[in-house]
């Protein structure tokens, strides 16, 4: 974090995204990360709550006006079903929580091929107004959400945001009603 000559106002601080939470991926995965073996990232939850309480206290000193400092869902872990619970007992103002299905007690991801998709994707818990949620379809659902998942986060709730990669390139064929010729 930086000091200003004057406080930046409207932003919201991020410790990490996805920073490790003391488990291990497969050697496949590590292979797709272009390493030869999966390596031992360990846990970044003391950190984060360091930094979080360092930035908290840090705006207090100065006298800015405290700004929402969030914390995403950390990968890998030990246990996913427990995924959301470093975020849900920190000090962060908002989070990103990642998907915490039974069903992947034993390991899986709702992106494996036959795999049922994350509650967090599919029926949306209600938000409980403990912390702001910003949901990221990247921590359940990389590259699947479309309106019908933004509008059910949002009508519970929560923040929506999307990674979808159709929209990277553009769309195809080009339509009038999206600027093409």
């Amino acid at each position: 974090m930086r000091d200003l000559d004057r406080p930046v106002e409207r932003v919201l601080w991020e410790v990490a995204n996805e920073s490790s939470g003391d488990g291990t991926v497969t050697d496949e995965f590590a292979a797709f990360l272009g390493m030869d073996k999966a390596p031992s990232w360990g846990d970044s939850t003391d950190w984060q709550y360091w930094v979080i309480d360092t930035v908290k206290r840090h705006e207090a000193a100065r006298g800015y006006d405290p700004h929402p400092i969030g914390m995403t869902m950390q990968f890998p872990v030990a246990d996913q079903t427990k995924v959301n619970d470093p975020l849900l007992g920190g000090h962060a103002e908002w989070i990103s929580p990642g998907y915490d299905d039974e069903i992947f007690a034993g390991g899986g991801h709702p992106m494996t091929p036959g795999s049922p998709p994350s509650r967090w994707y599919a029926d949306p818990p209600v938000a409980d107004g403990a912390k702001v949620v910003i949901s990221d379809t990247d921590h359940y659902a990389p590259g699947q959400g479309d309106a019908l998942w933004a509008w059910k986060s949002f009508l519970r709730g929560h923040h929506p945001i999307l990674m979808d990669y159709g929209l990277i390139a553009g769309l195809e064929p080009a339509a009038e009603s999206v600027g093409g010729q």
